[in-house]
């Protein structure tokens, strides 16, 4: 005799949830979730940083001091902004929080202060993301991301106070601020800050400049520092200066020995911080090349001679591949201040940028392409044999530098 023996279907993934064993943090999530992408966005897993050189290991334009304005120095990427407050040095220090994995910070030294902040004060350091770093973001649709900040930060000489974490969208004109109070100076502290999508306004496709992330340390009245006025934002707005130091009160420029010191800065999808990503100095410095770089000349650099007049000499080197446009040219060194010999018994003193090509201007097909830049070269006396080559040894040994600038 056949016997059928039926049971009530069980559903498996019930089941799991209802079992008294330890999930750790986000176990319940994982064995909830409906898709692999919905684990994944749990999980969090591959690159997260969205900013270039959190931790600050790579400085190729060098430290620099008597900064009083806008500039690029010290650890890539970072711009300083410096507006009637005073003199700082920007630099790549070795002061890092213990035990955290990083070895290099980005320090903010005040050089001359300035103790009474006019009204168009200001203080900031700041990195720009291209619309191609941000775009799975999906700013401007329901779907957006939200993101979080993390970093760390230390002050001494007794700073404490304020300062305000700027966050704004270029592609749709809009700003979102945050506060962050230093209770203790002297010792580093890691900070969080969420920050919540856009969504009703979308970055623009492509390379220029999509989000800001800024750190505001001083403000005078104009920009909303201390107690002179602007308002903390509680969702996106249009931009307006006012909102950009709103009680910012850090007084960071009060004396010459002062200094602040930052790194380990994380921007990641998602409303928790995790771990921080770091990367490979090989890495990290190639994705900084994107937008800035430096050539060195070597040893019988060769200048080929079209003709026998003084101009009539011409030298060229690359550009990497991948900048994000053509880039700026600036001559460092010998490069930039020549009376350097050439064989056959002539002296450079005169280089001219004649072309600067990688792709990268409007209309063109290649953009980020591999490059060159090409040189009108003058020397002292006529002569030479026409369609030859010459050398020069003037260069060599970091003596002479060419910097490519393609910063947002």
């Amino acid at each position: 005799m056949a016997v059928k023996v039926t049971k009530p279907k069980v559903n498996i993934r019930q089941k799991l949830t209802e079992l008294d064993i330890p999930k750790g943090a986000h176990g319940t999530q994982l064995v909830a979730s409906r898709s692999a992408a919905e684990t994944f966005d749990i999980v969090r897993a591959g690159r997260k940083n969205l900013l270039y050189n959190g931790e600050m290991q790579i400085n190729q334009r060098g430290n620099v001091t008597g900064v009083t304005g806008n500039q690029y120095g010290g650890p890539d990427r970072w711009k300083t902004m410096c507006a009637s407050c005073g003199t700082w040095g920007i630099s790549q220090d070795t002061d890092v929080p213990v035990g955290q994995g990083f070895y290099k910070s980005l320090k903010l030294d005040c050089e001359a202060s300035r103790a009474s902040l006019a009204a168009g004060s200001a203080l900031s350091i700041a990195q720009y993301l291209e619309g191609y770093d941000v775009a799975h973001l999906a700013w401007g649709n329901p779907e957006a991301k939200d993101l979080t900040l993390s970093f760390w930060l230390k002050t001494d000489n007794n700073v404490t106070g304020t300062f305000v974490v700027l966050v704004r969208n270029h592609g749709g004109g809009r700003v979102l601020n945050r506060q962050v109070r230093v209770n203790r100076e002297g010792g580093w502290n890691r900070y969080i800050v969420s920050i919540p999508a856009d969504k009703g306004s979308a970055f623009t496709y492509g390379n220029t400049k999509q989000l800001e992330i800024k750190f505001t340390f001083e403000a005078g009245s104009n920009a909303g520092g201390g107690a002179s006025g602007g308002s903390m934002l509680h969702q996106w707005l249009a931009f307006h200066n006012a909102h950009t130091g709103v009680g910012c009160d850090l007084r960071l420029a009060d004396s010459t020995g002062n200094n602040l010191w930052l790194t380990g800065v994380q921007l990641e999808a998602g409303n928790e911080p995790t771990t921080y990503d770091h990367r490979s100095y090989g890495e990290e410095l190639r994705l900084c090349q994107r937008y800035f770089a430096v050539y060195h000349p070597t040893s019988q650099e060769r200048i080929y001679i079209e003709g026998s007049a003084t101009n009539h000499r011409w030298w060229e080197h690359p550009i990497p591949a991948g900048m994000r446009t053509e880039p700026s040219i600036t001559k460092g060194g010998t490069c930039s201040s020549l009376s350097i010999g050439m064989a056959g018994g002539f002296t450079i003193n005169g280089l001219s940028i004649t072309g600067v090509d990688n792709g990268g201007s409007g209309g063109t097909t290649h953009p980020g392409s591999m490059g060159n830049v090409s040189y009108r070269v003058s020397t002292t006396g006529t002569g030479g044999s026409q369609y030859s080559v010459r050398h020069t040894d003037g260069w060599e040994n970091g003596a002479g530098w060419i910097e490519m600038d393609a910063e947002l």
